[in-house]
C-alpha cells in the first residue's frame, strides 16, 4: 500500500497524514517574511476570481460594454484575433481566438483614476444607484475570468496621449501583495490600430480592454465565426433598449442589431407581423406597487391597483412608489424552432431566432432596460399569494416567452441582484406581488395555447389521406434508408444536431402525452420509429415559397417538405399519385430526397442552400412549368383545330 499523499511547497511538506495542528503550522510556515496579511492572497486570490460566475464570453465582455454605455461612450467595438501563423502550434486552428480588443470613443480616464478603476470596488458609480455598474467589480472581474493577461488603454482630451496597465497574473507570486501598478505611456497593440484603420476611426479619447492571454476553457466558442455570430445575438437582445437610441456596438466587422427576445416590437431584428406568421403578445401589464419596511424591518411590496390607494402612498413618506412591466408572447413552432417550411417567403433566417429564445426559456429580468438574468426555476408553493408558477421548463417553453422590466434600484434587493449584475434571485415579496398581477397565469395560457396547437397539429396530420400521409409507409424513403447503410448516412451540422435535439424532447413529450407513457419509453418509441424511417416525405403550403424544403427532423430523419402551392406540386406531384403504378412517385420521391440529402451531407445547415434553391431552382422551374402549361394548351388547340 502507498502511504500518506504529501506536496511540497517553498520548502514545506503537506501531507494527508498530519493533524489539523501540524497541517496549521506548515501553512503558516509557507508565509514570507514580513507578511502583512492582506485581504485577498496573490497570484492564489486570482486564480481563484477567475472562476467568479460568468456563464461565457458574452457575459463577461457585457461588463466591459456597461462600463462604456455608463462613461458616455456613443460607440462600442469588439475586435477578435485570431492565433498567428508564426505563433500557431501543429494542428491548431487558424480561426481560433486568441485575443478580444473592446473599444469605445468615451471620455477616457486619466491615469491614477485607470490604476482605481482596475481594483475591486474601484468603480465610479458606487454613488449612482441606477446606473448599470454599480459596485465597481466589472472591469477587473471579467477580464480575470476570460485571460490571464490583459492591458487596458485609456485616453483622455487634456492628457498625454494613451496610457496603459497591464495585468499578468504569471507575474505575481502565490502570496504576493496585490497592487495595480501605475499607468505609463503607451503605443496600441498594431492589430488593434489596424482594425480601428479599417473601421475608418480616429480615437481622440476613449477606454481600450485588451485580454491576451486567453482562458480557451472559458470562451463560449472558440472558433471566430461561432464566436461572433453569438455574441452579434446576445448583446443584440441584452441592450436591446439601448441600441439605436442611446449607442452602436460593433463586433468586428457586423453592427449589432436591436432583437426583441419576444419578437414583438416592430422594426426590431427578425421581426415579422402576425398575420404573416410572426410572434403574437398575448398579455402585458404596468405593475404598480410600494416598497415599505415591514414590522421585521425587512423590504416588502404591496400592489396598488386603485387611485386611491396610490395617492395615499405618494403623499406617505414611508413608502416609495415603484413600477414594474410585464409581458408574455407567444410563438408557433416554425417560428420559434427556424423551420423553413412555417415561415412565409423572403424570411431568411428564421434559424437565429432559436439561437436567441433556447437560453432565454423562461422569465428574462430586465434592470435598466439591460437584461440581466433568465429565471427558470419558478415557486413550487401554491396557495398563500404564492400563485400557480410552471413547475418545469420542457422544450415547449421555446414557443412562449415572458420579460420582466424593473428600473427602480430600490428593488435591487427584492430581485436579489448580483453584484457583477450576472444574475438575480426573486423574493417572496416579487414572487407573490407578480401573482397578484396575473403574471403566472398569463405564461401558464401561453403553455396551454402552445400544448393545444400542438394538440391539433397532431390531430390534422392523422386525417390526411393515406397517399399524402409522411407516417405511412413508403418504398421510397425505405430504399433511401437501405442506400444509407451502404453508403453512410448524412452528416448533420452542430446547428442542424442542437436544433434536432430540441425537436426531438418536443416529440417526446407529445408522445407522452397522447400515450401516457413515461418519458423515457416515449423518447424509445420516438427513436425506434425514426430509425425505422430514417427518410420523410411531408408537406406544407407556402404562397410564392420555394418548391421543396429539407430539414433534419430530430436529428433522426431527413425531412422533405413538399410545397402544395407550388406549380410543381399540381402539375406533377400530385398527378402521379393518381397514378396505378406507384414507381413513377417512389422514383420522384427519391429524386427529391437525394437533393434533400445533397443539401445537408456536408455538415453545413440546412439554410446555406436556401438561396440557390428560393432564386435559381424555385424560380426557374416555376416559370418553366407555367411556360410548359401554356405550351401544351395551345399545342393541343392547335392539334383540334387542324384535325
Amino acid at each position: 500500500m502507498s502511504g500518506p499523499q504529501s506536496s511540497r511547497e517553498d520548502g514545506k511538506i503537506i501531507s494527508e497524514g498530519m493533524t489539523e495542528k501540524e497541517r496549521q503550522a506548515a501553512y503558516l510556515n509557507r508565509l514570507p517574511e514580513g507578511y502583512r496579511y492582506p485581504m485577498f492572497n496573490g497570484r492564489i486570490a486570482l486564480e481563484s476570481q477567475a472562476n467568479n460566475g460568468y456563464k461565457g464570453t458574452d457575459t463577461a465582455l457585457r461588463e466591459l460594454i456597461d462600463n462604456s454605455i455608463e462613461a458616455g461612450a456613443k460607440n462600442i467595438w469588439i475586435a477578435t484575433r485570431c492565433i498567428q501563423s508564426d505563433k500557431r502550434k501543429k494542428g491548431k486552428s487558424t480561426t481560433a481566438v486568441s485575443s478580444i480588443a473592446t473599444i469605445d470613443d468615451g471620455p477616457g480616464m486619466q491615469p491614477n483614476l485607470l490604476r482605481f478603476a482596475l481594483s475591486w470596488g474601484g468603480g465610479t458609480h458606487t454613488d449612482d444607484p441606477t446606473s448599470l455598474g454599480k459596485f465597481g467589480f466589472g472591469l477587473p472581474n471579467s477580464s480575470i475570468n476570460q485571460s490571464r493577461k490583459f492591458t487596458v488603454y485609456s485616453k483622455t482630451a487634456d492628457g498625454p496621449g494613451w496610457q496603459s496597465i497591464t495585468i499578468d497574473i504569471e507575474q505575481f507570486g502565490n502570496y504576493d501583495p496585490l497592487e495595480v501598478p501605475p499607468a505609463k505611456s503607451a503605443e496600441l497593440p498594431e492589430w488593434v490600430v489596424d482594425y480601428l484603420k479599417r473601421q475608418n476611426v480616429e480615437l481622440t479619447t476613449g477606454t481600450i480592454v485588451v485580454w491576451e492571454a486567453i482562458r480557451r476553457e472559458k470562451l463560449s466558442f472558440i472558433k471566430r465565426s461561432r464566436l461572433v455570430e453569438h455574441l452579434l445575438n446576445d448583446f443584440g437582445a441584452v441592450y436591446c433598449h439601448f441600441l439605436g437610441r442611446q449607442v452602436s456596438i460593433t463586433i468586428d466587422d457586423k453592427s449589432v442589431q436591436a432583437t426583441d427576445p419576444l419578437f414583438v416590437t416592430p422594426g426590431a431584428r427578425f421581426y415579422l407581423e402576425p398575420e404573416q406568421g410572426g410572434a403574437e403578445q398575448t398579455w402585458s401589464e404596468k405593475i404598480v406597487a410600494k416598497v415599505y419596511r415591514n414590522q421585521d424591518g425587512a423590504l416588502d411590496l404591496e400592489w396598488v391597483d386603485k387611485e386611491t390607494e396610490l395617492e395615499a402612498a405618494i403623499d406617505d413618506p414611508e413608502v416609495k412608489i415603484v413600477t414594474m412591466e410585464a409581458r408574455v408572447a407567444k410563438f408557433h413552432k416554425g417560428f420559434a424552432l427556424g423551420h423553413k417550411s412555417a415561415c412565409p417567403p423572403g424570411d431568411l433566417t428564421p434559424w437565429h431566432r432559436f439561437g436567441i429564445r433556447r437560453p432565454r426559456k423562461g422569465l428574462s429580468i430586465l434592470r435598466a432596460n439591460r437584461e440581466i438574468e433568465v429565471i427558470q426555476k419558478f415557486p413550487y408553493k401554491e396557495g398563500e399569494g404564492w400563485g400557480k408558477w410552471p413547475t418545469a421548463l420542457q422544450a415547449y417553453a421555446l414557443h412562449w416567452g415572458a420579460e420582466l422590466r424593473y428600473s427602480d434600484p430600490v428593488l435591487d434587493d427584492l430581485f436579489g441582484v448580483t453584484n457583477n449584475k450576472q444574475g438575480a434571485t426573486l423574493t417572496e415579496p416579487i414572487w407573490k406581488i407578480l401573482a397578484k398581477a396575473k403574471l403566472d397565469a398569463a405564461m401558464g395560457a401561453a403553455s396551454s395555447a402552445v400544448t393545444q396547437e400542438r394538440k391539433k397539429e397532431e390531430k390534422q396530420r392523422r386525417q390526411q389521406p393515406a397517399l399524402n400521409d409522411p407516417d405511412q409507409p413508403n418504398a421510397a424513403t425505405t430504399a433511401a434508408g437501405l442506400a444509407d447503410t451502404l453508403i453512410g448516412p448524412p452528416k448533420l451540422s452542430d446547428e442542424d444536431t442542437e436544433r434536432g435535439r430540441v425537436e426531438l424532447e418536443d416529440e417526446v413529450e407529445a408522445e407522452a402525452s397522447a400515450t401516457g407513457a413515461s418519458i423515457e419509453e416515449a423518447r424509445k418509441a420516438v427513436r425506434d420509429r425514426k430509425k425505422k424511417k430514417p427518410y420523410k416525405v411531408d408537406f406544407h403550403t407556402a404562397e410564392g415559397g420555394v418548391f421543396y424544403v429539407p430539414s433534419t427532423n430530430t436529428g433522426l430523419q431527413t425531412v422533405v417538405s413538399v410545397n402544395r402551392a407550388h406549380p410543381f406540386y399540381e402539375q406533377c406531384y400530385e398527378r402521379l399519385g393518381t397514378l396505378d403504378d406507384p414507381k413513377p412517385r417512389e422514383t420522384l420521391d427519391l429524386l427529391l430526397i437525394a437533393l434533400a440529402r445533397a443539401e445537408v451531407r456536408d455538415g453545413s445547415p440546412v439554410e446555406v442552400y436556401e438561396a440557390e434553391r428560393t432564386y435559381q431552382w424555385s424560380s426557374f422551374l416555376d416559370t418553366a412549368l407555367k411556360a410548359l402549361d401554356r405550351t401544351t394548351e395551345d399545342e393541343r388547340d392547335y392539334d383540334l383545330n387542324n384535325a
